[in-house]
């Protein structure tokens, strides 16, 4: 992994809304040079599929003891499951990347979960 604690701010967060590039500031870019005439292959066993230019910084905040399942799982199911499979490097950026797609495609269950750390019963 990244060696970037997952209940950690990184250091050059942003947290002022105001002060952070909106979507249309960011597509309004034009791509330098370098960027359209040099295009790596990347492995996708090696090397992650995206880099950080195409990711929006975005703070999570767990609680700490979810937090520390979670690590756990991670690294005694999550990473021997990828290194069987030959995947390597696996940056937090992707594995918070595939935490929001897990929750785009299962609503319901993220809302289930939302009520139950509240207390609530989601069957009521």
């Amino acid at each position: 992994m990244s060696g970037f604690d997952l209940g950690e701010s990184a250091e050059d967060a942003d947290d002022d809304p105001a002060d952070q590039e909106s979507v249309e500031d960011v597509e309004q870019t034009e791509p330098s040079v370098e960027d359209t005439t040099s295009e790596e292959v990347v492995d996708p066993k090696e090397e992650p599929p995206f880099g950080t230019e195409d990711v929006r910084q975005y703070s999570t905040y767990p609680r700490e003891d979810i937090l520390e399942k979670f690590q756990q799982i991670d690294t005694a199911e999550v990473q021997p499951f990828l290194v069987t499979r030959g995947v390597k490097n696996v940056e937090t950026r992707e594995i918070h990347d595939a935490l929001y797609r897990m929750a785009i495609e299962n609503p319901e269950r993220l809302g289930e979960l939302i009520m139950e750390g509240r207390g609530l019963d989601p069957d009521n």
